[in-house]
C-alpha cells in the first residue's frame, strides 16, 4: 500500500503518511483497466461540472496554459508517443480542474489521478491506433478550448463525448 520503504542493508521503515498517496494505492484494488465504462461515466459527469465552473472563472493566462499543453500533445501525436500524449492529456484535464479554483474538485481529481491517468492512456492508445491521419490540429481538445472560450456548454459536452467514445458510444 506504499506505507513502507525498504532500504537495502537498513531494513523497512514506515513512510511519512500522505493521504493522497495512500488513497491512490487503495484505488488500485477497487478499479482495474476493465472498469473503463465506469471511469468514463464518472469522468463525463464530473468533468462537465468542472468545465462549466472553469469557464466562468478562467483567465486569459489559463487558456494560454491549456494551449501550451495542447502544443505538447500535438508533438506527442505526431510522434505517435502514447505515453507522452496521455501525460499531457491528463495535465490538460487537470488544468481545467485547477481553473475552477475549487480545492475540493482539485483534491478529488488528484486523489483518483492514477485511475484517471490509466483511463487516459487506454483512450489515447485506442485513439492513436484508430486515427487514419494524425492531424494534430484536429484534436478535439482544441475544439474544447474554443467551446469553453465561447461559454458553449453543449459543444463542451459534445467534445467530451467524442473524447470518451473511442471504445463505445456514450451519451
Amino acid at each position: 500500500l506504499g506505507l513502507l520503504e525498504t532500504r537495502v542493508g537498513n531494513g523497512s521503515f514506515v513512510k511519512e503518511f500522505d493521504a493522497n498517496n495512500y488513497l491512490n494505492q487503495m484505488f488500485e484494488f477497487f478499479l482495474s483497466d476493465n472498469d473503463i465504462k465506469e471511469i468514463t461515466e464518472y469522468r463525463l459527469a464530473t468533468e462537465m461540472a468542472i468545465t462549466e465552473i472553469a469557464m466562468k472563472k478562467a483567465t486569459d493566462e489559463d487558456y494560454k496554459e491549456l494551449e501550451a499543453i495542447m502544443m505538447q500533445m500535438n508533438e506527442a501525436m505526431i510522434e505517435k508517443d502514447v505515453l507522452k500524449h496521455s501525460k499531457m492529456d491528463h495535465n490538460f484535464h487537470m488544468k481545467i480542474c485547477r481553473m475552477t479554483r475549487n480545492q475540493i474538485f482539485i483534491t478529488t481529481y488528484e486523489i483518483i489521478g492514477k485511475q484517471l491517468r490509466q483511463h487516459t492512456t487506454i483512450l489515447n492508445d485506442g485513439y492513436i491506433k484508430k486515427a487514419k491521419s494524425l492531424v494534430a490540429t484536429d484534436d478535439v481538445h482544441w475544439h474544447l478550448i474554443q467551446a469553453m472560450k465561447n461559454f458553449d456548454l453543449v459543444e463542451c459536452r459534445r467534445c467530451y463525448v467524442e473524447m470518451f467514445s473511442v471504445f463505445e458510444n456514450i451519451e
